[in-house]
Protein backbone atom coordinates (compact mmCIF):
# COMPACT_ATOMS: atom_id res chain seq x y z
CA UNK A 1 0.00 0.00 0.00
CA UNK A 2 2.83 2.19 0.09
CA UNK A 3 4.07 2.21 -2.61
CA UNK A 4 0.44 2.76 -4.34
CA UNK A 5 -0.03 5.67 -1.92
CA UNK A 6 3.75 7.22 -3.38
CA UNK A 7 2.08 6.86 -7.02
CA UNK A 8 -0.83 8.58 -5.76
CA UNK A 9 0.77 11.65 -4.59
CA UNK A 10 2.22 11.73 -7.80
CA UNK A 11 -0.94 11.52 -9.79
CA UNK A 12 -2.97 13.96 -7.09
CA UNK A 13 0.24 16.56 -7.68
CA UNK A 14 0.06 16.14 -11.74
CA UNK A 15 -4.04 16.79 -11.63
CA UNK A 16 -3.31 19.75 -9.33
CA UNK A 17 -0.90 21.07 -12.12
CA UNK A 18 -3.35 20.40 -14.48
CA UNK A 19 -5.86 22.62 -12.52
CA UNK A 20 -3.87 25.78 -12.82
CA UNK A 21 -5.95 26.72 -15.94
CA UNK A 22 -8.94 25.82 -15.02
CA UNK A 23 -12.07 28.28 -14.65
CA UNK A 24 -12.15 27.27 -10.86
CA UNK A 25 -8.63 26.48 -10.05
CA UNK A 26 -9.06 27.18 -6.14
CA UNK A 27 -11.67 24.15 -5.69
CA UNK A 28 -9.81 22.00 -7.50
CA UNK A 29 -6.18 22.75 -5.79
CA UNK A 30 -7.57 22.56 -2.70
CA UNK A 31 -9.21 19.21 -3.26
CA UNK A 32 -5.94 17.54 -4.90
CA UNK A 33 -4.06 19.67 -2.21
CA UNK A 34 -6.51 17.73 0.56
CA UNK A 35 -5.57 14.43 -1.27
CA UNK A 36 -1.54 14.87 -1.39
CA UNK A 37 -2.09 16.09 2.40
CA UNK A 38 -4.02 12.82 3.33
CA UNK A 39 -1.18 10.67 1.20
CA UNK A 40 1.77 12.14 2.91
CA UNK A 41 0.15 12.09 6.69
CA UNK A 42 -0.71 8.68 6.53
CA UNK A 43 2.88 8.07 4.96
CA UNK A 44 4.32 9.89 8.26
CA UNK A 45 1.79 7.60 10.50
CA UNK A 46 -0.41 10.59 10.98
CA UNK A 47 -3.47 10.95 9.24
CA UNK A 48 -6.32 12.57 11.16
CA UNK A 49 -8.78 8.93 10.33
CA UNK A 50 -12.19 10.96 11.49
CA UNK A 51 -10.94 13.75 8.99
CA UNK A 52 -9.60 11.39 6.06
CA UNK A 53 -13.10 9.57 6.83
CA UNK A 54 -15.51 13.03 6.31
CA UNK A 55 -13.35 14.46 3.48
CA UNK A 56 -13.41 10.99 1.32
CA UNK A 57 -17.21 10.62 2.07
CA UNK A 58 -17.93 14.40 0.71
CA UNK A 59 -15.12 13.93 -2.11
CA UNK A 60 -17.40 10.53 -3.23
CA UNK A 61 -20.89 12.54 -2.76
CA UNK A 62 -19.43 15.24 -4.57
CA UNK A 63 -18.59 12.92 -7.74
CA UNK A 64 -21.81 11.61 -7.35
CA UNK A 65 -24.17 14.79 -7.12
CA UNK A 66 -21.62 15.83 -10.08
CA UNK A 67 -22.76 12.99 -11.91
CA UNK A 68 -26.06 13.17 -11.23
CA UNK A 69 -26.62 17.05 -12.03
CA UNK A 70 -24.25 16.89 -14.73
CA UNK A 71 -24.78 17.58 -18.47
CA UNK A 72 -27.41 14.96 -19.22
CA UNK A 73 -26.54 12.85 -22.94
CA UNK A 74 -23.13 13.67 -22.67
CA UNK A 75 -20.40 12.85 -25.65
CA UNK A 76 -17.96 11.19 -23.80
CA UNK A 77 -15.73 10.51 -26.71
CA UNK A 78 -13.24 13.39 -25.67
CA UNK A 79 -12.27 12.73 -22.12
CA UNK A 80 -9.40 11.23 -23.23
CA UNK A 81 -8.92 13.79 -26.10
CA UNK A 82 -6.12 15.58 -24.99
CA UNK A 83 -5.45 17.88 -21.58
CA UNK A 84 -7.83 21.06 -23.03
CA UNK A 85 -11.51 21.19 -22.30
CA UNK A 86 -13.52 19.20 -25.09
CA UNK A 87 -16.88 20.45 -23.85
CA UNK A 88 -18.38 20.96 -20.22
CA UNK A 89 -20.01 16.88 -20.31
CA UNK A 90 -16.24 15.61 -20.64
CA UNK A 91 -15.11 17.80 -18.44
CA UNK A 92 -17.86 17.15 -15.76
CA UNK A 93 -16.98 13.58 -15.95
CA UNK A 94 -13.14 14.44 -15.53
CA UNK A 95 -14.01 16.22 -12.16
CA UNK A 96 -16.35 13.45 -11.02
CA UNK A 97 -13.68 11.28 -11.50
CA UNK A 98 -11.02 13.43 -9.61
CA UNK A 99 -13.50 13.63 -7.09
CA UNK A 100 -14.27 9.00 -6.91
CA UNK A 101 -10.43 8.79 -6.46
CA UNK A 102 -9.48 11.27 -4.18
CA UNK A 103 -12.41 10.04 -1.89
CA UNK A 104 -11.96 6.07 -2.82
CA UNK A 105 -8.49 6.38 -1.98
CA UNK A 106 -9.14 8.77 1.44
CA UNK A 107 -11.47 6.28 2.54
CA UNK A 108 -8.99 3.46 1.69
CA UNK A 109 -6.07 5.28 3.43
CA UNK A 110 -8.45 5.34 6.94
CA UNK A 111 -8.85 2.49 7.20
CA UNK A 112 -5.13 0.53 6.52
CA UNK A 113 -3.19 3.14 9.21
CA UNK A 114 0.22 2.95 8.52
CA UNK A 115 1.80 0.78 11.14
CA UNK A 116 5.75 0.49 12.07
CA UNK A 117 5.41 -3.54 10.48
CA UNK A 118 3.58 -2.42 7.37
CA UNK A 119 7.19 -1.69 5.65
CA UNK A 120 6.32 -1.38 2.01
Amino acid sequence: MTRLNAILVVVFVLSAVVQLNDPDPILWLSIYCTAIAGCVAWHLGRLPLMGARVAGVAALVGAVLLGVTGSSGADLSGITMGWSMNSLASEEVREAGGLFIVGTWLLLLSRQPLSADSGS
